[in-house]
């Protein structure tokens, strides 16, 4: 899941955050590695609406970042960045323009060859954030917006270790501020742990508030 986590955040930024995830993991191919290299996941949202992921780093040659948003008056996919499909049971004038529209050349997920994944998107990114500073404005995504699709991953990665659904509904709460602070105490310890070991690490972000100050 962390390898696929732009698209997951993507697909947060479009539908929003679901309320119960259930996510298995496992590692198929790349047995020399400690995390997995093939994830799915289910997803139910407020609404009532489900979704899916799938992720994997085992699979050849490695296709494009694909997302779809499939509903009864419309369908739409995303492949890394451009538009492949685009139909709606109503049509308007604008439709023809989005079909037209190509961003290949600008970004790539690096499906089969990670040294090719572009700098473009982080330059806007750095880019917007100057902005901000001189402009005195919030920048276009700000560490809030870009925390969900960290909180969601850890759902999954939590779902897929407990063999149960994690329950992300109430914002921070019921069993998702469990969530959360169960994984926040987990980090203070690795954290506090690797300070033992002697290795130089700034606390998580997740924990700042909660890692000892004696470092």
């Amino acid at each position: 899941m962390a390898r696929s986590i732009h698209a997951i955040d993507l697909l947060e930024w479009f539908v929003g955050m679901p309320s119960e995830v259930f996510s298995w993991s496992t590692r198929r191919v790349h047995t020399g590695i400690e995390s997995e290299d093939t994830a799915t996941a289910s997803l139910r949202f407020p609404s009532g609406a489900l979704g899916t992921i799938e992720g994997s780093t085992a699979v050849w040659p490695g296709w494009q970042r694909r997302l779809e948003i499939c509903g009864e008056h419309g369908s739409i996919a995303l492949e890394d960045d451009d538009i492949t499909h685009w139909s709606f049971r109503e049509l308007r004038p604008g439709d023809d323009g989005v079909r037209a529209t190509k961003d290949t050349g600008a970004l790539g997920s690096g499906a089969s060859a990670p040294n090719s994944i572009s700098y473009v998107g982080h330059q806007r990114q750095i880019q917007d954030l100057m902005d901000a500073l001189h402009e005195g404005r919030a920048p276009a995504l700000d560490g809030r917006e870009g925390r969900k699709a960290v909180v969601l991953v850890r759902a999954l990665y939590a779902s897929a270790e407990r063999g149960a659904s994690v329950n992300l509904a109430g914002g921070r709460d019921g069993e998702h501020a469990a969530f959360l602070a169960d994984n926040t105490s987990r980090l203070v310890e690795e954290w506090t742990r690797s300070r033992q070991w002697g290795l130089d690490r700034s606390p998580p972000p997740e924990c700042v508030d909660a890692c000892p100050r004696r470092y």
